[in-house]
């Protein structure tokens, strides 16, 4: 009947387009006619009417494990990597191209420490964007006027996915490792950070941080386990847990 049976035994109902990798994350082109898709190393895009021919471009590095965005304008691509960097894809209407790599730390740091970026979100101006470092257990921001990294805001462990508020005055910061252990909290090692786990040594704690741009302050609320993705609509956030 069409349908797909995945290397996980998911069976995918009529209508779905096969490809030949693991796609990582997707995001819409703002004309809603295609799809950028990262893959593992690659970008592509992708219609309703399958892969764009030609349209593939290597990222010369492992893709990060979230975080794919286009600008406002659609004219750029940026697209989070496992090296520690953001990197920048040109559309020209025609061809997706390899542009910049974008730091997410300061020139000061120590370039042997990975922040490990994932997931975005952009302002509606197309200036600023703000990505989720994992391993800082930080949201960087980044001027995209000079592809320079600006700042961060400490949130608490392992961010995942980054949303403005519709007036772009509140950062939502989902936090897949929840709170920071106390002392006498459980505590088991997951990529590279001490979160707080069960008696069974799974995680037991998932936090949102909600960023005041203007004042910098931030509040943590605690929430359902492991939040991922964030949608905003209006005054509410809805987040995938």
């Amino acid at each position: 009947d069409g349908a797909v049976i995945v290397s996980s035994g998911q069976r995918v109902e009529a209508g779905a387009i096969p490809l030949e990798m693991r796609p990582i994350d997707m995001a819409m082109h703002p004309t809603g006619k295609f799809a950028a898709i990262l893959g593992q190393k690659t970008v592509f895009l992708l219609s309703s009417e399958g892969v764009i021919p030609d349209s593939t471009v290597p990222l010369m590095t492992g893709a990060a494990y979230h975080g794919i965005k286009w600008t406002p304008d659609g004219k750029r691509c940026l697209v989070s990597t496992e090296a520690g960097t953001v990197r920048e894809l040109l559309w020209d209407g025609s061809m997706l191209t390899a542009g910049a790599k974008i730091a997410c730390a300061p020139e000061s740091a120590d370039p042997k420490k990975n922040p490990r970026p994932g997931g975005m979100a952009i302002t509606r101006d197309g200036k600023k964007l703000f990505v989720a470092l994992c391993d800082a257990n930080a949201v960087g921001e980044i001027d995209l006027t000079s592809n320079k990294f600006v700042r961060s805001y400490p949130v608490q462990m392992l961010p995942f996915a980054v949303a403005l508020s519709e007036d772009e005055k509140t950062l939502i910061v989902s936090n897949w490792g929840g709170r920071q252990p106390k002392g006498d909290d459980d505590k088991a090692e997951t990529a590279g950070a001490l979160i707080v786990v069960d008696p069974r040594g799974a995680p037991d704690s998932g936090t949102v941080s909600l960023i005041d741009l203007p004042s910098g302050k931030t509040v943590h609320r605690e929430i359902v386990l492991q939040p991922t993705e964030i949608a905003v609509r209006g005054e509410k956030a809805y987040i995938a847990c």
